[in-house]
């Protein structure tokens, strides 16, 4: 979608046009001489909105004026998030000694990201096929990985490896853009503490998101 614009006398708005399956538009009718800005209004599903005018002359040397406006295909992230409780004090009461616990975020866990459908631009450039995996992230000290943009799609989000002593969420979920998903999931917990030492491990929750669209090349 485009729109004329003239800038004489007054700036102001000729019309707004819609370009056809291919790509194009041509104007119902000629243009007076002078100097035009085509402005893109809304860009075709998958495009980033590029609302730089493109200048261009109408001057009587061509019968055709051609104008030209590009998008860039428009990307977005998926953020996976894992946190899990962790010993933080050992509390005393009535002369009972009760380990306490706090959640925070881990480091270590890896996710797999897999395309759950061919993800397709709309210029029909095939980016990765259904079952392809386009992604591995490693969370970082605040238990956060976040991936390199990706086109927009339909992927699935599944744990590969926990962090040491939490719990590994074995339940795939997808997450698809353009929409803005967030999800989280508690395993029931699976405790062996003591205060003998023994090894324990910890319910943990993990969170994945997908963000809004960015633009990106």
């Amino acid at each position: 979608m485009g729109g004329a614009n003239i800038n004489y006398p007054s700036p102001m708005d000729i019309d707004t046009f819609v370009t056809d399956s291919t790509g194009t538009l041509m104007l119902p009718e000629a243009l007076g001489f002078g100097n035009y800005e085509l402005y893109e209004q809304q860009s075709p599903w998958g495009y980033v909105l590029d609302d730089e005018p493109v200048p261009f002359v109408v001057d009587g040397t061509q019968d055709v004026v051609t104008v030209t406006k590009y998008n860039t295909v428009q990307k977005g992230t998926i953020t996976v998030h894992k946190e899990g409780e962790v010993f933080s004090h050992v509390a005393e009461a009535g002369g009972l000694y009760q380990p306490q616990y706090e959640v925070q975020g881990q480091l270590g866990a890896v996710y797999d990201i897999t395309a759950l459908e061919d993800i397709v631009t709309p210029d029909g450039i095939v980016h990765a096929k259904a079952g392809e995996l386009v992604a591995t992230l490693t969370t970082g000290s605040d238990g956060t990985a976040t991936s390199e943009p990706l086109y927009l799609g339909r992927y699935q989000v599944s744990e590969r490896t926990a962090p040491t002593g939490m719990v590994l969420d074995s339940e795939p979920k997808e997450v698809t853009s353009p929409t803005l998903a967030r999800r989280c999931l508690s395993p029931p917990p699976m405790l062996a503490s003591s205060m003998s030492g023994r090894r324990w491990k910890s319910a943990s929750k993990s969170c994945w998101s997908r963000m809004r669209p960015s633009p990106s090349g």
